[in-house]
């Protein structure tokens, strides 16, 4: 019998796995392959390139693209730690950690 390499049409359960979209099913026998393509659960083909996890722009890169205020935040984070040898909160904006290197005393 042969087999057929598919891809996952939309979410769904196969089995045990749960299926995303683009997902790659291996292997499956003709007889269930032609029942997968008929309830329009999974195609034959190869997968599809996958967005990165992260895209959050859209650019096909992991990861937002940079700010276009000049806001250097690993920089500030940086000195932040240098200065009081802790790390920042992560919440903080670049404005903020400005103020608080402005504005503080390192401990000593």
């Amino acid at each position: 019998m042969a087999h057929k390499d598919m891809v996952a049409i939309g979410d769904f359960r196969y089995g045990t796995r749960r299926l995303s979209e683009g997902d790659m099913i291996r292997k499956v026998e003709g007889p269930r392959a032609r029942l997968l393509e008929a309830l329009g659960m999974a195609k034959v083909g190869k997968r599809r390139a996958r967005r990165p996890q992260l895209d959050h722009d859209d650019n096909g890169v992991e990861g937002g693209s940079l700010k276009q205020t000049g806001d250097d935040l690993p920089a500030l984070r940086a000195a932040y730690e240098a200065k009081f040898g802790k790390r920042v909160f992560n919440g903080w904006s670049a404005e903020e950690i400005r103020r608080r290197l402005a504005e503080a005393t390192p401990k000593s």
